[in-house]
């Protein structure tokens, strides 16, 4: 085929279409690598995988996208919707086959044109070459990328519908374990006041920080365990906007929360007690133990906030419990700026980390294992994905139309000398080219 371009022996531009079918060849390696990829991660899941979920009007009139319990057996058929490269092309390959028929006949019968030579001229140069791997290249590439170390160990996307749905404007909810995973906070020191025990007082913040499902909870019952804590049952729990959290137990009115909280509850502090990360502890309205805290920065999730921040679409929601995790700690211990954080009422916070949140959502990828930096880069990709895949298509769609329409008036112009096989397939391949850059950078 290649060696007829110069010529023009019959069937001079059998290197352009035998080019295209090389282009089509290739976006079927690709679709297949991309498959065996996003497969190999959700076949080698165990126990109940993690989704990312994406649920419309969450919060107010603002999607958001949660992590939530995975449904795997719905992941192969997310992955075989076509995407909007099949769907547009779906409709443009019959409307050029039909338009290019019609024109060749027309100048057979009104210029006495060659049909054949007329039809081949036009079907030629209308055939978007990239098509074939305007989806599947890019798709391949962030598919390798999210894999990592292949099974239960990477993120694969539920095809174009998880890619699609990503794509609107959303929120990423970031719950306590998100910023910081257990083991990152611990306990730097413990003060005593008043005459009860450390046993006692330990089942007493256990108890109502427990209650509230926050994160320090796995940091309390060390101390409840190591200090022989006294198990306690919270009565009448209750939520503050100030930044507390408070209860009844054994006839005692508990209060736990920050320094601020405590002084606008009206809780007298004793003199030297003026730290910021610390769990403030007053029964019956007096300062009864204060528990300082260390929050250690996890790499990992350093490197998710900035991605979340890099993305134009994406914003991140915090969800904390913990009521010490506010958008100016956010911001010094990962030196993210507060302002590009939204951060609800102390209620909507509680409701959008709970089981219920993401009900109804769809499931738009699947994560080998619950970490918030995965999260971010499966979000991130696929908006990334999808702006560079239809980038793409109407840029294939624009050179098909082109090349359709030049290869009509060349054809009713005669002029075959200046549509050779070789220019067309330069032509061709130079509409490839932004194509192809298109569907690098989006797969990154």
């Amino acid at each position: 085929g290649f060696a007829q371009i110069a010529s023009g022996t019959r069937l001079p531009y059998a290197a352009v279409l035998l080019c295209a079918l090389c282009f089509a060849m290739w976006g079927r390696v690709l679709k297949n690598r991309a498959q065996r990829r996003s497969l190999k991660v959700v076949l080698g899941l165990s126990g109940q995988p993690t989704a990312a979920v994406r649920s419309e009007r969450a919060w107010g009139n603002r999607d958001c996208v949660f992590r939530s319990k995975g449904e795997p057996e719905r992941f192969l058929e997310d992955l075989d919707v076509p995407s909007v490269v099949d769907q547009a092309m779906g409709i443009y390959v019959p409307s050029a086959l039909a338009l290019s028929l019609v024109f060749s006949l027309l100048m057979h019968f009104l210029r006495d044109r060659n049909f054949l030579l007329c039809w081949s001229l036009m079907l030629a140069a209308s055939v978007p070459m990239a098509a074939f791997v305007t989806w599947w290249r890019p798709f391949a590439s962030l598919a390798v990328r999210l894999a990592g170390g292949g099974s239960n160990g990477g993120a694969a996307l539920c095809g174009w519908r998880g890619v699609q749905e990503l794509y609107a404007p959303c929120c990423l909810a970031a719950t306590d374990r998100d910023l910081f995973p257990e083991g990152n906070v611990k306990i730097n020191g413990i003060k005593i006041f008043g005459g009860r025990s450390i046993s006692q007082l330990s089942g007493y913040v256990l108890a109502v920080v427990a209650q509230s499902g926050s994160g320090l909870t796995p940091v309390f019952q060390e101390v409840y365990l190591n200090q022989n804590g006294i198990p306690c049952r919270t009565d009448f729990f209750r939520r503050y906007e100030g930044g507390g959290l408070g209860g009844s137990i054994q006839g005692d009115q508990v209060l736990v929360g920050s320094i601020a909280f405590m002084r606008a509850m009206g809780v007298r502090m004793e003199e030297g007690t003026n730290l910021r990360q610390a769990v403030y502890c007053a029964v019956n309205n007096e300062l009864a133990a204060v528990f300082a805290l260390k929050y250690v920065p996890s790499p990992m999730v350093r490197a998710g906030l900035n991605t979340v921040f890099h993305a134009k679409r994406l914003t991140l929601l915090l969800t904390t419990r913990d009521f010490i995790l506010t958008p100016d700690v956010v911001f010094r211990k990962y030196k993210i700026p507060s302002t590009s954080m939204e951060f609800p009422s102390t209620e909507e916070r509680a409701r959008l980390s709970g089981p219920y949140a993401a009900h109804g959502g769809v499931q738009t990828a699947l994560l080998g294992r619950d970490s918030f930096f995965l999260l971010a880069e499966s979000i991130a990709g696929a908006q990334s994905l999808c702006g560079g895949v239809r980038a793409g298509l109407v840029v294939n769609l624009l050179g098909g139309c082109i090349g359709l329409l030049i290869g009509a008036l060349l054809a009713w112009a005669g002029a075959f000398a200046s549509a050779s096989a070789a220019y067309l397939m330069l032509f061709s391949l130079l509409w490839t080219l932004p194509s192809m850059v298109l569907s690098v950078a989006s797969g990154k």
